[in-house]
């Protein structure tokens, strides 16, 4: 039941991120207002000098972040405890195309996912980004 649960919530908050890129940074902080499960937490600069926000989900200890470019969220990060990761990646094998080396696809939606794992830290990350995004940066 536990294992459905993540599974059903990774399904939700995916499908909810898909609409979110490519959103301006009112639209997102809107859409985030409007969900109950997520809280404010923080905002600022990147390394880049983009904006950024962050939001809590307390109930799984989930953080996400939407990073804007031009005001247009261009990339969404969910950090994720290690210990969910095993339901993660079974969770994205069955929705979308593995390539593999932790890169997923979506072809439906032209978006990638990534799982980044970091050494010596509780947690991992999912990167979601438009495969447009990639294509613009691969040809420059």
């Amino acid at each position: 039941m536990k294992h459905l649960t993540l599974v059903l919530l990774f399904i939700v908050i995916s499908s909810f991120a898909k609409a979110q890129l490519n959103k301006s940074q009112s639209e997102i902080m809107q859409l985030m207002a409007n969900d109950d499960k997520w809280t404010f937490d923080v905002s600022g600069l990147n390394n880049a000098g983009e904006p950024y926000l962050s939001y809590r989900y307390k109930e799984k200890d989930w953080t996400k972040g939407f990073y804007f470019k031009n005001d247009s969220c261009g990339m969404i990060s969910i950090i994720i405890p290690n210990k969910q990761l095993g339901d993660v990646i079974k969770d994205m094998n069955s929705k979308f195309t593995s390539n593999g080396h932790n890169l997923w696809t979506d072809d439906k939606e032209k978006t990638y996912y990534s799982i980044i794992l970091t050494d010596n830290k509780p947690y991992f990350q999912v990167y979601e980004v438009l495969i447009s995004s990639i294509t613009k940066i691969n040809s420059n």
